[in-house]
This record gives C-alpha cells, sequence and structure tokens, in this order.
C-alpha cells in the first residue's frame, strides 16, 4: 500500500507545480477515495487507497487577486500506478495526453498499420492517458473553478 500512497503525492505536488505559470491563481485539492455502498457513493481520504480503489481528485482554481488571471489552464497529471476512469472529467471538454505535453481532445486516437497493411485511425487505451487539461478562460477577481476526475490504483509491476 505504501507505494500507492507515493504515487498519489506525486500526482497531487506534479498538479500544483503546473500551476506556477498562473501566479495569481490559487488551487485547493483533494484526492478522496470513491467507494459504494449500499448503492449510495462514500468519499473518503484517500490515505489508505489500495490497488483496485478508484480516487477522485478535485481542485478549485480561484483569483483572489484585484485584476482577472487570463487563459488559466488546469492540468491534473495520471500517475503511472493509476488509469483515467473513462468519462469521469468534470468538466466536459477536457483533454488528454499520453506524454503529459501534447494535449488533444478525447477519445485519443493514433493511425496504425492493420494487418491488410492499411493505415486506420483507432482509439488509445484510457491506460495510455497520462494527463488531463481543461482550458478554464479567465478568471475574474474573487471567481473560482472546479476541476475533477477519477483514477482507478492499478498494482505496480
Amino acid at each position: 500500500m505504501k507505494p500507492i500512497r507515493i504515487w498519489i503525492g506525486v500526482a497531487v505536488c506534479t498538479f500544483v507545480l503546473s500551476l506556477v505559470a498562473a501566479a495569481q491563481v490559487k488551487v485547493e485539492m483533494k484526492a478522496e477515495k470513491v467507494t459504494v455502498q449500499n448503492g449510495k457513493e462514500l468519499t473518503a481520504s484517500a490515505d489508505k487507497a489500495a490497488p483496485g480503489d478508484v480516487v477522485q481528485y478535485t481542485a478549485v482554481y480561484k483569483n483572489p487577486d484585484k485584476s482577472p488571471a487570463k487563459r488559466v489552464f488546469a492540468t491534473l497529471p495520471i500517475p503511472p500506478a493509476t488509469e483515467y476512469v473513462s468519462g469521469t472529467g468534470a468538466p466536459t471538454g477536457a483533454m488528454a495526453s499520453t506524454d503529459g505535453t501534447n494535449f488533444y481532445a478525447i477519445p485519443l486516437k493514433r493511425t496504425v498499420k492493420n494487418a491488410e497493411g492499411k493505415m486506420v485511425e483507432q482509439e488509445i487505451p484510457v491506460s495510455e492517458y497520462r494527463a488531463l487539461r481543461w482550458s478554464l478562460g479567465d478568471l475574474a477577481s474573487g471567481e473560482s473553478r472546479t476541476v475533477s476526475a477519477r483514477v482507478k490504483l492499478r498494482t505496480l509491476r
């Protein structure tokens, strides 16, 4: 279980560090383990998350400055020991990346050569997604926006 906690910590640290570009924007992030009991979704601290568990990352971006924050982006890394849970990115319109640098519309696709030698477009499995990014636009003074996504913890190999 200890390696999983380390990967969650790395994701949180990397996520917060990605905010340096928008210096006046403050972010509060939490990671919560998601479970279902008696048909109801419950959340608790992700400190004791184990392989197979689902963790939801939620980040609230707020502009405490008196001037607007221009062109704010939220980037959520997906650590190697986790897999993005398809369709859980909120708000809709997130872009994804397999390398953490180049972002494209979801679902990600690539061109591959099929058995007949023809080039065909194929969806990239979400297990290969390494980051999500949202364009939050401009944030007026005092304005805030929230982004979230879920990941499933995998067994470290």
